[in-house]
């Protein structure tokens, strides 16, 4: 299962999962264009290894980005809590997200990461307003930082089911039984053995 982790550069991508993967560094670099990690995973009593790709937040690299959302199975995207302007673009990133997959049978969660640092004047307000939004659009909403496994663990776990059910919803649908097995549209499967 493809999971990609979008954000601004700096919110704390790699060091969540670095975490999550059991992969400790001291030091901490710009991802360039993009890195990818694998958990196994227990998924509804199935095993499942998830393939993480976490694409650069630079700028300078926004035009290589979309290549690696490709057959994604769902998307998270991060911000820093406690900066207004990383609050502000996380729907820019749902945007950029969306010109490339199509979000219609994925999940799409966002997480607030950093909370462990307080809050900037205006980022309470604008995280607030980005809350409705992910509940009126059905995205999931987390909050956590980098040194709360149990959290960030979670947050995989629980994103990681939401794209088994919606794919096998998917799967299940005239829609699907209807497409020639050779279309490239298709949502990456599922299940594979690892």
């Amino acid at each position: 299962m493809k999971i990609c982790v979008i954000g601004d550069s700096g919110v704390g991508k790699t060091s969540l999962i670095q975490k999550y993967t059991n992969q400790h560094t001291i030091l901490k670099k710009t991802t360039l264009a993009a890195e990818f990690s694998c958990k196994d995973i227990s998924l509804l009593s199935q095993p499942t290894r998830l393939h993480i790709w976490e694409t650069s937040g630079d700028k300078t690299f926004q035009a290589l980005t979309p290549a690696f959302f490709n057959g994604a199975d769902a998307c998270v995207i991060v911000y820093q809590a406690n900066s207004r302007k990383s609050v502000e673009s996380v729907l820019h990133w749902k945007a950029f997200f969306e010109e490339t997959v199509s979000t219609v049978n994925m999940p799409v969660a966002v997480v607030a990461n950093k909370t462990d640092l307080g809050c900037q004047y205006g980022a309470l307000e604008a995280q607030k307003y980005l809350h409705k939004h992910c509940k009126r659009s059905n995205m999931k909403y987390f909050e956590t930082n980098s040194e709360d496994l149990d959290e960030i663990s979670h947050i995989f776990q629980e994103v990681a089911e939401e794209a088994f059910k919606l794919s096998r919803l998917y799967q299940m649908s005239p829609e699907y039984e209807t497409r020639s097995e050779t279309d490239t549209s298709l949502p990456s499967p599922i299940f594979k053995a690892n």
